[in-house]
C-alpha cells in the first residue's frame, strides 16, 4: 500500500492500523513546499459513516481535521500528524525557569477537582506534554468519542490550562497553549452499531439517555436483524393454533352429542357471591338422543319422568334426574358425567349451589308436565 496515492494528494507512507470499520494511512502530501505528515483515517462501516457525516460540522470545530470526503461509499478523515515536529521533553529544560513552570502547572491540574480523572491522567503523563521549535506546549488529550460527556471535557480543558498558566505566572505569556486531539477516540475496535446510536442520543439530548432507553434499543436492534424470522415463526404459530383450534371444536362436538337442543334457562343463587342478588345463569339442554350417552350407566327411574342435561359454566356436566310420584310428588338426583355420582359432591373451582326443590319444579314446569 506504501506509495498509492489517495485523492490524488496525498501519498500513503504506511498503514498505522486497520480493522473491519476503519482503516489509519499515514501520508504525506509532496506538493507542499514543506514536507507535512497527515494521517488519514478510512471509515468503511456505513453505521459509524452515517454518525460522522450527522455530526461533521460539530466535529470539525472540536477536532483539528483538515478536510474530509467521501469517495467509494467510505468517508476520509484527514489530521495533521504532529507525531515528526521537533519537541524537547519537559524533563530535558535547559531553562531552570520553564522547567520549574512546566512541574508546577503539571501540580495545578493534577490537584484541580473539576478536570475527570482521565483527562488528568493523560495531561500529566510525562510523554504527552512537550513543547516545540515554535514554543507551542502540546497536550496530547485521548477522549472517547462515543462519550457525549467527551465534548463538554474537551473544550473547557484548554480553558482551564490557560487559567492554570495564567494564574501561576506572567513571564510565560509567550507560551502558547495547544490541545492535539488529532485522533481522540478513533482508534477503538470495539466501535458497533448499537453504540453509535447511544451516542447519537446523548448528543442530540445533551445528556445520557436512562438505561430503559439503552435497553429499548437494543431490542428493536434485535428484532430488526431478526425481523424476517420472526415473520415466519409467527405465521407457522398462528396456522399451528388455527389447526389446534379447529381439532379442538370438532371433538368437542363429537364427545357432546346431547348438548344439542336448548329448552330454556333457570337461574340460581350463587353461594359465593359478594353481592346477595348477583346470580348465575345455567343453560338446560335436552339429549339429542332418547337415553344418556353410552359412557353414562342410565339411573332407574319411574314412569312419566324425564332426565335433563345442565351445562353449567365450566368443564363439568350435571345430569338431573326429575322423577314424579303421582301428580303432586316430585324427587330428583344429581350426578357428574365425570364418574362421581356422590350428589353432595362439586369441584372446588365452581361452587354451584344445589337446586332447591322449588327450582326443580321450576325446572320441570319449564318443559311440561308429563
Amino acid at each position: 500500500m506504501q506509495g498509492a496515492l489517495i485523492s490524488d494528494k496525498y501519498v500513503v507512507v504506511d498503514v498505522v492500523s486497520t480493522n473491519a470499520s476503519m482503516t489509519i494511512y499515514r501520508c504525506l502530501e509532496p506538493h507542499k513546499k514543506q514536507e507535512t505528515h497527515y494521517r488519514i483515517h478510512q471509515i468503511k462501516d456505513r453505521a459509524l459513516i452515517k454518525y460522522y457525516l450527522k455530526f461533521l460540522d460539530r466535529f470539525s470545530q472540536t477536532l483539528p481535521f483538515v478536510e474530509s470526503f467521501v469517495a467509494f461509499g467510505d468517508l476520509y478523515l484527514i489530521f495533521k500528524d504532529y507525531s515528526d515536529e521537533p519537541a524537547i521533553h519537559h524533563s530535558q529544560f535547559n531553562d531552570a525557569s520553564k522547567k520549574d513552570f512546566i512541574l508546577k502547572l503539571l501540580a495545578k491540574l493534577s490537584l484541580d477537582s473539576t478536570l475527570p480523572n482521565f483527562i488528568k491522567y493523560t495531561l500529566i503523563k510525562s510523554d504527552n506534554l512537550r513543547v516545540d521549535s515554535n514554543k507551542i506546549l502540546h497536550f496530547n488529550v485521548t477522549l472517547d468519542l462515543l462519550n457525549p460527556d467527551s465534548f463538554d471535557h474537551f473544550k473547557s480543558v484548554q480553558k482551564k490550562v490557560a487559567t492554570q498558566i495564567e494564574a501561576l505566572t506572567e513571564e510565560h505569556d509567550e507560551l502558547n497553549v495547544f490541545i492535539m486531539n488529532c485522533e481522540a477516540g478513533i482508534y477503538k475496535d470495539y466501535i458497533s452499531m448499537l453504540a453509535d446510536y447511544k451516542y447519537f442520543l446523548g448528543t442530540i439530548n445533551e445528556h445520557q439517555e436512562p438505561w430503559f432507553y439503552e435497553k429499548l434499543l437494543a431490542v428493536v436492534l434485535w428484532i430488526k436483524n431478526h425481523f424476517r424470522t420472526l415473520v415466519y415463526l409467527s405465521i407457522l404459530l398462528m396456522v399451528i393454533v388455527y389447526v389446534t383450534t379447529l381439532f379442538s371444536n370438532s371433538t368437542a362436538e363429537s364427545n357432546k352429542p346431547y348438548v344439542k337442543d336448548l329448552i330454556g334457562v333457570v337461574r340460581y343463587d350463587d353461594p359465593y357471591s359478594e353481592t346477595a342478588e348477583e346470580t348465575e345463569t345455567v343453560s338446560v339442554y335436552v339429549p339429542k338422543m332418547n337415553a344418556p350417552p353410552s359412557t353414562v350407566e342410565p339411573q332407574e327411574k319411574m314412569s312419566h319422568d324425564y332426565t335433563l342435561f345442565i351445562v353449567p359454566p365450566g368443564d363439568y356436566l350435571y345430569k338431573i334426574s326429575l322423577e314424579t310420584y303421582g301428580d303432586e310428588k316430585y324427587a330428583y338426583t344429581l350426578s357428574v358425567f365425570n364418574g362421581l355420582e356422590d350428589p353432595n359432591y362439586l369441584p372446588v373451582n365452581y361452587p354451584l349451589k344445589l337446586p332447591l326443590p322449588e327450582q326443580i319444579e321450576m325446572l320441570y314446569n319449564l318443559i311440561g308436565k308429563p
